[in-house]
């Protein structure tokens, strides 16, 4: 959603950005890295460009010449994926406080934008079960 206003050296650094998050246990699990190609694929990159940076994750050195904007966008992309199993274990923890750092965002950004995060999964999940109960 947000990663639409990225530019294209953006974007791709996005994804550099999130298989190193995935990666942040060692290794990127298959469905992390088939999560990270659809997404890369519905930001209008090529599978071509994605195969070195699935296979072997580098971590991107351009983070601080990004617009302040796009630096939030980067890490609330990252906290996502790092939350989506509904837990954060302590390397994606220590991985998003380097993230943050890189980005040069404050605690109290990098804080915000993990609770918004956090407020995202909280109110599809009230959804699936208002769905789910019915009226």
């Amino acid at each position: 959603m947000f990663a639409d206003l990225l530019d294209s050296a953006q974007k791709h650094t996005l994804v550099q950005v999130l298989c190193e998050v995935a990666a942040a246990d060692g290794q990127i699990l298959e469905v992390e890295r088939e999560l990270i190609h659809r997404y890369a694929l519905s930001l209008g990159l090529s599978a071509e460009a994605l195969e070195g940076t699935l296979v072997q994750p580098q971590r991107p050195d351009t983070l601080e010449d990004y617009p302040d904007a796009a630096k939030r966008i980067i890490y609330l992309e990252a906290a996502t994926l790092a939350m989506l199993d509904a837990e954060l274990a302590d390397k994606e923890v220590q991985t998003l406080e380097r993230l943050a750092d890189r980005l040069g965002l404050s605690r109290t950004m990098a804080q915000r934008l993990e609770q918004h995060v956090q407020q995202g999964f909280d109110w599809n999940a009230a959804g699936l079960r208002l769905v789910e109960e019915g009226c």
